[in-house]
């Protein structure tokens, strides 16, 4: 239940978290992390931009006052289970 007064301060998901981690703050950066999937990011900035290739669009972050920053994310679900197997079964 909200807090009545207490304006909610903040909220990202995982790999909006991690393009804002990682300082990809200007349009065209990108990050890529890799956990049991890969997952690409790029900062569309305040342009929404709609994927040709089946990217999803989000809301990459938003500031204080300023315009909503967007982004472009890609998915490969098993990507990264893919890198550990090479690592340590290959």
């Amino acid at each position: 239940t909200p807090l009545p007064g207490v304006p909610v301060a903040g909220i990202l998901g995982d790999q909006q978290a991690a393009l804002f981690g990682q300082a990809c703050f200007k349009a065209g950066e990108a990050k890529n992390t890799y956990g049991t999937g890969c997952f690409l990011l790029a900062n569309t900035g305040t342009s929404l931009v709609h994927s040709k290739a089946g990217l999803l669009t989000t809301v990459a972050y938003k500031i204080g006052d300023a315009p909503a920053c967007y982004g472009l994310e890609g998915s490969v679900a098993i990507a990264g289970s893919a890198i550990q197997w090479l690592r340590d079964d290959l």
